[in-house]
């Protein structure tokens, strides 16, 4: 891990785009950029509080479960970078399984760092990093708005019962709608509609909400609550 850590701190010291092996950084993507000052959280497409809630029916070819997400402390996620904080999330699934994710508000985006996959029996299965973070969701003005199209690249390190892997990926957003009327069974939103080209995936936001319906190849989500500490 301290290779990968040094070799895209090294491609963000000479400002140029790299594919080092399986590590990738973007032009004008640092993997630090200064938070900028946050819309309020009524406006934006992904709130995030300590405290926050949101209950999804996650539905497949199979059954329809219950995932309950919620917001915890803002922490340090990697050791080897203590002062890199970002909200630690829990995601509870079907059967006891869990994810624990750590997202990060940049002020205009919201960006995905780790992401640990865990059993039934509370074993850890799979830990993923992103480099220089994953973009979830983006409020800057030019990437929400109607037919606006982008690619965001990033290094993903998975580690393993079979050891640490990396891979140079890209994921490609659209925007199909900005004020689209969707129904789930939390109630009536005005919604944008994100598509990743690359994947066939669409996700729907509601400003001060958050996700509220999304649909793959192969799975269905939909909110049926959510709730925001009190200021």
């Amino acid at each position: 891990m301290k290779t990968v850590f040094a070799v895209v701190l090294f491609a963000l010291s000479v400002g140029c785009d790299v594919s080092h092996g399986d590590v990738c950084v973007d032009v004008g993507e640092p993997l630090r950029a200064p938070v900028l000052p946050s819309l309020p959280l009524a406006m934006r497409y992904q709130p995030l509080a300590v405290g926050a809630r949101w209950t999804y029916n996650a539905s497949n070819s199979v059954e329809t479960t219950q995932e309950i997400i919620t917001v915890g402390a803002i922490e340090a996620f990697d050791p080897l970078q203590p002062d890199w904080l970002a909200f630690r999330l829990v995601n509870r699934r079907a059967y006891g399984a869990s994810q624990v994710v750590w997202w990060e508000d940049r002020g205009d985006q919201i960006v995905r760092h780790r992401e640990r996959a865990i059993d039934g029996n509370g074993d850890a299965y799979g830990d993923e990093r992103f480099l220089p973070g994953r973009l979830l969701v983006d409020d800057v003005s030019k990437h929400t708005t109607l037919g606006a199209a982008w690619k965001h690249h990033f290094s993903d390190v998975i580690t393993d019962g079979g050891g640490t892997f990396s891979d140079c990926k890209s994921d490609a957003f659209a925007i199909e709608a900005i004020d689209e009327t969707v129904t789930v069974p939390a109630g009536t939103f005005s919604a944008l509609r994100v598509a990743r080209t690359d994947s066939g995936t669409t996700t729907w936001y509601a400003r001060g909400v958050g996700k509220i319906k999304h649909v793959g190849a192969t799975t269905h989500d939909e909110l049926v609550s959510y709730s925001f500490p009190a200021p």
